[in-house]
């Protein structure tokens, strides 16, 4: 009996330190995998960071999502790839930002000069002030006049390659519908965006 309790504890730890060596090598080749695939910025913030809500190849991305094209945000344009977390699903008319912050991404080759930023929104629901920022800087105040808001700024808040624009508020939208109690849609709504664009007025 003495015997077989040795054996069975030899055969557990045996099987324990296996399970060990097993995971240690996993964690090895993944963080191997992640740093040496060779894949470009884009894609890291794809699957590293996670901003990319809809997954966008890399030609496309740089050919699209960069300045002085207009993207759109309609269901049917294909262009909300570019859309990170906080938006909800692409409607036909244009696409909800939603909570207290909203990012999407455009491509940069090389900031020349003065940067605007011109969002076309459609509606706003509850009339809380939002700011755009660029990389996690302050870029300035959405002032929508005529549902299009510009936001102009030098262009030192941006660089080269991918960038992250948020659509910020200091507070938490109520849920939808509690502000129109004949709705039923519970979604934290901020604002309905149709399209963005960034553009360099210097160099048109």
């Amino acid at each position: 009996m003495e015997q077989t309790r040795k054996d069975t504890k030899k055969s557990f730890l045996l099987c324990y330190t296996f399970a060990v060596l097993l995971l240690l090598a996993y964690g090895i080749i993944l963080l191997t995998g992640l740093h040496y695939t060779g894949s470009s910025d884009t894609y890291s913030l794809y699957y590293l960071d996670h901003q990319l809500k809809y997954f966008v190849r890399d030609a496309e991305f740089k050919q699209t999502y960069r300045p002085g094209n207009r993207i759109s945000l309609t269901s049917s344009s294909g262009q909300y790839r570019c859309l990170g977390s906080g938006w909800s699903e692409p409607e036909a008319p244009a696409t909800w930002a939603v909570g207290m912050q909203s990012d999407f991404l455009l491509w940069v080759e090389e900031p020349a000069g003065e940067a605007v930023m011109t969002l076309e929104i459609q509606q706003a629901v509850d009339g809380v002030p939002n700011s755009l920022y660029v990389n996690d800087q302050y870029a300035g105040p959405i002032s929508i006049i005529d549902n299009t808001a510009q936001v102009p700024r030098d262009g030192s808040l941006l660089h080269p390659g991918a960038n992250v624009f948020s659509i910020r508020r200091e507070t938490m939208p109520r849920r939808y519908c509690e502000i129109n109690t004949q709705s039923t849609d519970d979604r934290l709504l901020n604002v309905y965006v149709n399209a963005v664009c960034l553009t360099f007025p210097s160099a048109q």
